[in-house]
């Protein structure tokens, strides 16, 4: 990814659930307040000023009425002395009544995340969650309906957030590794239009640690968007796992928007290859002005990769939305070749100008589903 140029997310291998062969070290499920002994929470900011929480149907649930008061709980995963993880996944259950409104992200429920190299938030709505820095996000979520929130980070450095399985954000940490810890919480107060009471429900959180040697790195050609010029006829493509490893037919499924669904034929080594490289081979090419997912499942780690030729579709996952407008945004007046950007390139100039705005605004097709 390329950083101030596009940054939206284009992922290869993604777990969208807790992945087979995953260690698993941590899991809270409801049945503990938090701050009461054994529930793993430190109570940072307490429950009060109109707030009460009580733990229903294997909930922890916290409500607001009137008004919205800062609520906060805080959990050690390992302190600066203690031997941190070597990798990890978060992932939570979490549903709000309350509806984002259009002049901020942060008024209702959050979860930080502090590991190693990577400190990030997720501001969390009923239909909405973005990070810290309101800079990746997905929009129009079903609202007051469970959605599941996940953290992948294989070196504490690298990480990829995720919403019901779509990835929505892929960085690389930053910061001095120092401690790791995780925080959950809430306010309840936004402006406008307010239920009463606003309702935040937390089904679960767990983590722990992320199998090894079963995750696809690379493609060849790489996933996401194609240029159809150059990619025309595409019938084989190549996935380099991170260890020696091989996938079979039986283990990828296939999903387009198109009616031309192609079938695999045969994965193979590539000759003097390396051990990690397989081949795919298809029945037919991809077809031009459609997106296509191959769904790798060997048993152990699900991996996903995307391939698309739909214009504006920057991370290939076959829709136009508006993570695709941040991205064209940061391409504009830029070459085509520049990170990202060549999805972009209706007009085929080379460039992302005044020439590609009319294009791209048409093309958009609505929320990331």
């Amino acid at each position: 990814m390329t950083r101030g140029i596009c940054t939206i997310a284009i992922v290869l291998a993604l777990a969208t659930t807790i992945a087979r062969g995953d260690g698993f070290i941590y899991g809270f499920e409801g049945d503990v307040l938090p701050g009461e002994v054994g529930s793993g929470w430190i109570v940072a900011d307490p429950c009060e000023l109109g707030c009460s929480r009580r733990l229903e149907n294997g909930s922890f649930i916290l409500e607001w009425g009137d008004q919205g008061d800062i609520v906060n709980y805080h959990h050690w995963i390992a302190q600066e002395s203690e031997t941190q993880p070597p990798s990890l996944w978060i992932e939570w259950r979490f549903r709000s009544n309350q509806g984002k409104p259009a002049t901020s992200s942060t008024c209702d429920a959050w979860f930080t995340i502090n590991y190693e190299q990577l400190h990030d938030v997720a501001y969390m709505l009923g239909d909405a969650v973005v990070d810290a820095n309101a800079q990746f996000g997905a929009l129009d979520l079903e609202n007051d309906a469970f959605h599941t929130f996940r953290l992948d980070s294989a070196d504490g450095a690298h990480y990829t957030m995720a919403v019901d399985g779509v990835v929505f954000k892929a960085w690389e940490g930053q910061r001095p590794p120092y401690n790791s810890y995780i925080q959950f919480g809430g306010r309840g107060s936004c402006s406008g239009f307010r239920p009463e009471p606003v309702h935040n429900e937390w089904d679960y959180i767990k983590y722990g640690t992320l199998a090894d040697g079963e995750r696809i790195v690379s493609a060849d050609p790489p996933a996401g968007y194609l240029d159809p010029l150059t990619h025309t006829g595409l019938d084989r493509f190549t996935v380099t796992f991170d260890t020696p490893n091989y996938v079979y037919v039986n283990q990828i499924a296939v999903q387009t928007t198109g009616t031309e669904t192609p079938h695999m034929i045969a994965t193979r080594r590539l000759q003097n290859g390396a051990p990690e490289t397989v081949e795919i081979v298809l029945d037919r090419p991809l077809s031009p002005g459609e997106h296509t997912r191959f769904l790798f499942d060997d048993g152990t780690i699900p991996n996903v990769v995307d391939y698309s030729f739909i214009p504006g579709d920057a991370d290939g996952n076959g829709v136009v939305d508006l993570l695709e407008s941040a991205c064209f945004q940061n391409c504009f007046g830029r070459p085509a070749s520049t990170g990202h950007c060549l999805a972009f390139d209706q007009n085929k100039d080379g460039v992302i100008d005044d020439g590609d705005v009319l294009p791209f605004a048409t093309s958009l097709t609505g929320p990331r589903e």
